[in-house]
């Protein structure tokens, strides 16, 4: 069955206290992570992800923590690599990358593929010298780097072809970055397989993932999960609100706890 993992609301209503109530409830029902978006840019009433990430590294123990999805043209990438090599170690290893392009533009996904590079190699160790289309480093090295070895798993957020081509070459895992009540039924495996076994990898080694809006009863809950298990989906993100990332109460998370347990 799929991991199960939370959407948390990105401007919670309660403020920071509410937040991390409800990330320790989703850690104690036994839900596998939690996950913030980037905001759109000039919302400025959302909270910033790695920031409180950051925080609720230290307001948990187990569950993994993750972005979804970070834009990869906002952040010069030395400074990402820092910021995310730093909430690696703050939760004890328990980062989950999620980076996805600026827009739907086969640049934006040049760039992400390019972003990707430098942070695999930054996390890696030693001095990492860059001359891409995008950005230019030299010498760049992030001390002490992730927990994780060889870092901290990254996945690529979004739908196109050349996201899909990113995820298939680079990545550890992909996300469609849309959000559906269950998987389309005439879909197979979201496409990767056959693109994973014509590059030479083998296609159980992509994590496959998937936002799913889970609001309805418990019942068409548990339905709905094992539909995204055939699907081959590896990883649930659920939104059990009214909007991915949206108002998430202590009752729409029991609900959820309950449909799969």
């Amino acid at each position: 069955m799929p991991r199960i993992g939370l959407a948390l609301p990105s401007r919670p209503a309660g403020g920071w206290p509410a937040l991390v109530a409800l990330a320790r409830a989703a850690e104690a029902r036994g839900l596998a992570s939690l996950w913030l978006p980037d905001p759109p840019s000039g919302d400025e009433d959302a909270l910033d992800p790695l920031t409180a990430l950051a925080g609720l590294a230290r307001a948990t123990t187990t569950i993994r923590l993750g972005t979804l999805a970070l834009d990869a043209g906002r952040r010069p990438p030395g400074v990402l690599a820092k910021a995310l090599a730093t909430v690696d170690r703050l939760s004890g290893g328990r980062l989950t990358l999620g980076l996805a392009p600026a827009d739907a533009t086969g640049e934006a996904a040049e760039q992400l593929a390019e972003v990707v590079a430098i942070l695999r190699a930054a996390f890696a160790g030693g001095a990492v010298d860059h001359a891409g289309r995008f950005h230019r480093l030299e010498g760049l090295r992030i001390e002490p780097g992730p927990l994780q070895r060889p870092g901290p798993p990254l996945w690529v957020v979004g739908d196109g072809d050349g996201v899909r081509a990113v995820a298939v070459a680079a990545a550890d895992g992909w996300h469609p970055g849309t959000w559906r009540p269950a998987p389309p039924p005439d879909d197979d495996a979201w496409g990767l397989d056959a693109a994973c076994r014509a590059a030479g990898r083998d296609p159980s080694s992509l994590v496959v993932a998937a936002g799913w809006e889970a609001t309805a009863g418990p019942r068409e809950l548990a339905t709905a999960v094992v539909a995204w298990a055939a699907a081959g989906v590896d990883d649930l993100v659920a939104s059990p609100g009214a909007l991915p990332f949206g108002e998430t109460t202590t009752d729409d998370l029991r609900r959820l706890a309950s449909a799969i347990e």
